[in-house]
């Protein structure tokens, strides 16, 4: 074997040696890529394979109905529908297409799909994307089930509240969960979307209202078609709450208010509950059941006479002749009212060089306590007023709690 013979060998074999070694590494490669799928992130392929096949569809489990003192229904639920949308990626224009046919602005269908990907849901966990959907909503959804497969449409409950705003400062309304809220002690196992109460006794007692959720988990095709029924959790609603409002006098309440601006409560008074509390002017709270729209919400925030202000609880306003009944208990208490003290009232009196009239402009006469209050003499109880001075009249104020929230069950009393 000649010199040229022996290099042309010795050349093959190092290419020979090196595409071995090349090999070597490929096939290293390879192991360590089927490694890592098959060991180290074979969970993130098995979640992904399984959002692509397993569906979970939730079972809204209905509000508890609130009732009055005798059982009437004040607040009730009737069926509805609910648009949801799969973790899936989506093409922007099919987003588009979502965004039109549910007439949500696609900003925030933009929100709701990022809050989805940042939260701690199962993969196969839907975000709600619209409640309470119009018949041409819902025909949206069934036309396009083959195109947007991870579009769902489930059955629900919508709130339904009194028409006119009926006792609406007292029994609340309800709307979706925010952020904010979800950041909250309170909230912290609710799912985003999810239905909660804003206001009144809907948020009061919101844990007694709200049910359990159930769900269906089920395999699909590629078209998203139902192919296979793994399992089904029933929902349990939420429990009924029994208020100490009766319906009769709370219509009458609204009735005389009605056209005027004030509050009207009528207390038990062997127990303080709460029989009547009307407030006027009011808001719809059905305009807040599965999202008030930015007009309507607009419209509500700048209306000159406060319709979202509970003047019973709320109002920070002088008590009027209200106070009378203090300045009595003062009087009584402190010794210096007794069954002989009468003032003669003639229409009017000076105090403090200044003339102070009656609401009686012939005057009552000579007026006792009983009288005084029976006819709301006012030259009786300045009288009586400059007799007890402004700091016995400040002390039993404050013991009969002016001045004090009164702990009532609704959120955002001032005292």
């Amino acid at each position: 074997m000649n010199s040229s013979q022996k290099s042309a060998r010795k050349a093959s074999e190092v290419y020979i040696a090196v595409f071995q070694y090349v090999m070597a590494m490929a096939f290293l490669w390879l192991l360590a890529g089927f490694w890592q799928l098959q060991v180290q992130t074979r969970q993130i392929y098995v979640e992904r394979a399984d959002r692509n096949r397993i569906k979970s569809l939730q079972i809204f489990a209905p509000r508890g109905k609130i009732l009055d003192r005798d059982g009437r229904v004040i607040v009730d639920n009737s069926p509805s529908h609910k648009a949801l949308l799969s973790r899936a990626s989506h093409d922007t224009e099919l987003l588009r297409i979502i965004a039109g046919g549910l007439n949500i602005p696609f900003e925030r269908l933009g929100a709701s799909l990022k809050r989805l990907e940042t939260s701690n849901t199962p993969a196969y966990q839907a975000v709600i994307l619209k409640e309470n959907l119009s018949h041409a909503e819902v025909a949206f959804v069934e036309a396009h089930r083959s195109q947007l497969p991870e579009l769902e449409l489930i059955r629900s409950h919508r709130r339904l509240y009194p028409r006119g705003g009926l006792a609406s400062h007292v029994v609340g309304y309800v709307g979706e969960v925010s952020d904010s809220e979800l950041d909250q002690d309170t909230f912290m196992f609710y799912e985003p979307g999810a239905e909660i109460g804003k206001a009144g006794i809907e948020r009061a007692y919101n844990d007694i209202l709200t049910g359990t959720d159930g769900h269906r988990l089920i395999e699909v095709d590629s078209l998203g078609r139902e192919q296979t029924l793994f399992g089904t959790v029933k929902p349990k609603a939420g429990r009924s709450l029994r208020i100490t409002l009766d319906l009769d006098l709370q219509v009458v309440a609204e009735l005389a208010l009605e056209g005027k601006k004030g509050a009207i409560v009528a207390l038990d008074p062997r127990n303080g509950e709460v029989l009547a509390l009307a407030s006027r002017p009011t808001y719809d709270p059905n305009k807040f059941v599965g999202g008030i729209s930015a007009d309507d919400w607009r419209q509500i925030l700048q209306d000159p006479q406060d319709l979202m202000l509970n003047r019973a609880t709320q109002a920070q306003v002088a008590p009027g002749s209200v106070f009378k009944a203090i300045v009595a208990l003062a009087g009584g208490e402190t010794g210096l009212l007794d069954e002989d003290f009468t003032v003669s009232c003639s229409g009017g009196a000076s105090f403090y060089s200044r003339y102070f009239r009656c609401h009686l402009a012939k005057g009552h006469g000579p007026v006792d306590l009983r009288q005084a209050l029976a006819q709301s003499c006012n030259v009786y109880f300045y009288t009586l007023g400059i007799k007890l001075g402004i700091d016995r009249i400040e002390e039993y104020a404050e013991l009969a709690g002016l001045g004090s929230p009164t702990g009532i069950d609704l959120h955002n009393e001032e005292g």
